[in-house]
């Protein structure tokens, strides 16, 4: 029962992420945030996927910056916009 509620809340966490990536098709080039993030859920589980997204918004980089902007100028989902839903999506099946 266990393994189930993980692999459905990190199913779910997954799922915004995706939703960013398709919002920035034809917008950002060679982004590989969706790829990256199905590998740390892949390998390490709901943890390792909220400690990658916590990367990607606590320490952008020049091109991360440069992604949100973009994103931003054309009204898409952005992993900052986005940041309050993944993490009440992951606190939801911590502890529980």
């Amino acid at each position: 029962m266990s393994d189930t509620v993980t692999t459905d809340r990190g199913t779910d966490m997954l799922a915004v992420i995706e939703e960013i990536a398709a919002g920035a098709e034809g917008l950002i080039r060679d982004w590989p945030l969706l790829g990256r993030a199905q590998q740390a859920l892949r390998e390490g589980g709901p943890d390792a996927l909220a400690r990658l997204y916590q990367d990607y918004v606590e320490r952008p980089g020049s091109r991360a910056m440069w992604i949100r902007a973009t994103l931003q100028a054309h009204r898409m989902k952005t992993l900052e916009s986005e940041y309050p839903r993944f993490l009440r999506i992951y606190r939801a099946g911590v502890g529980g």
